[in-house]
């Protein structure tokens, strides 16, 4: 039975050739590189929203709780009403 070697320069040309076949672009400066896609992309995108709307909450909820302590924070009685019913009706609707 004959076994064959492969040489150490012949081992190394093959490692070469392999890499070469898995480059991206043709690039090949040594560092790693990943590509997100288009859907990781979005949920980056939709994270910052809502980063963004997260702090502008936090400024109303201390805003309100300012005017609680100071008894200066008004509900309109009107809007509140307004509120309530298209709630009740949100509910039938839906059949909850």
């Amino acid at each position: 039975m004959k076994i064959d070697r492969i040489g150490y320069a012949q081992l190394v040309q093959k490692l070469e050739k392999s890499k070469g076949a898995g480059k991206a672009g043709g690039r090949n400066d040594g560092k790693d590189t990943i590509e997100l896609s288009d859907a990781s992309k979005k949920i980056k995108e939709y994270a910052e929203v809502v980063k963004t709307m997260e702090s502008s909450n936090l400024e109303k909820v201390e805003e309100i709780k300012t005017k609680l302590a100071s008894g200066t924070y008004k509900v309109s009685s009107k809007e509140l009403a307004e509120r309530i019913l298209s709630e009740i009706i949100g509910q039938i609707g839906s059949g909850e």
